[in-house]
């Protein structure tokens, strides 16, 4: 006879969530002093949403209202992987710690998978005709069938109500999760910024771009005194990417990433006409996405201010 789970506590899932949670507080007492408002509690809140999701979704009635709570679980993950690429692009984690992180969100990420399918499947029903030594008329015979019939329509219509709904709310989920993670990395940066850059290269500061100079550092992560990198955001068609351009002398590596598809909005507001003077930067971020005859869209906004300020 197998015990029955009563408690969220009992789950491996959450108490995988729970180890992985422990373990990004770990790591991020080690961040600068500066990202303790920033990217240091950024993680923090991604990771404890993990768990804490999963719990809730355990104590809900529903199968419907369970699977919301653990997609929201899963878009805290995906948050918090985009988290940790950023902190090991920063040089906050090293690539072997990055890695474990990793290691732990994959573990995670299948076991609540495979949860979210088990809470995801509508019981089957199976019917019995009666056991009679007298057997069956006719008449009797063409009732049973007629019900089961019925039955099976009301079942099918059911089903494709709910997948209906199923989709709509994956959609939802999907497109915050991609506006959030964006937000994010932006707003992580602007913090980690010196100035906003008139321009750089081929890239000018304006409405859908954002050119960043932030301090270079070196292998321990230590500043590069007057010397500096460039991040840079820009919306090319309706990809929204990040580019980092770092200074020969920088222990960064030049990458371009993209942060989120099926954006169709996006705009930089700065709270100065003159660059060099900006101390904030608003962003807003439209992301859209479709699920089979539904679309959901979702603009997300956040402000942040830079270095120092």
């Amino acid at each position: 006879m197998t015990n029955s789970i009563k408690n969220f506590s009992q789950l491996v899932v959450w108490q995988e969530a729970h180890k992985l949670a422990v373990k990004v507080y770990g790591f991020t007492d080690a961040f600068p002093r500066h990202e303790k408002f920033g990217l240091s509690s950024q993680l923090q809140r991604a990771a404890v949403s993990v768990p804490s999701n999963i719990a809730e979704g355990f104590k809900r009635g529903s199968s419907k209202e369970k699977v919301q709570f653990y997609r929201t679980a899963d878009g805290s993950l995906s948050e918090l992987e985009s988290q940790l690429i950023l902190a090991r692009d920063l040089s906050y984690l090293n690539e072997s710690a990055y890695k474990d992180l990793l290691s732990n969100i994959n573990s995670v990420n299948r076991l609540l998978n495979a949860f979210i399918k088990s809470a995801s499947k509508i019981p089957n029903t199976k019917y019995h005709l009666p056991n009679t030594s007298s057997g069956f008329t006719l008449i009797e015979i063409i009732v049973v069938v007629a019900m089961f019939a019925m039955t099976m329509l009301i079942l099918a219509d059911l089903f494709v109500g709910q997948n209906q709904i199923y989709r709509t709310q994956t959609a939802e989920l999907n497109v915050t999760s991609d506006a959030r993670v964006a937000l994010d990395e932006v707003d992580a940066a602007v913090r980690a910024a010196d100035v906003v850059a008139g321009s750089f290269g081929s890239f000018t500061t304006g409405p859908q771009t954002l050119v960043l100079q932030i301090p270079a550092i070196n292998a321990s992560n230590q500043i590069i005194a007057a010397t500096y990198d460039y991040m840079v955001y820009y919306l090319n068609g309706t990809n929204f990417f990040r580019q980092i351009i770092p200074n020969a002398a920088s222990s960064r590596s030049a990458q371009t990433k993209k942060l989120a598809s099926n954006v169709t909005g996006l705009l930089f507001s700065y709270d100065n006409a003159d660059l060099a003077a900006v101390k904030q930067v608003a962003t807003d971020v439209t992301v859209q996405e479709t699920a089979s005859r539904y679309t959901r869209s979702i603009t997300l906004s956040s402000k942040s201010k830079l270095r120092n300020n």
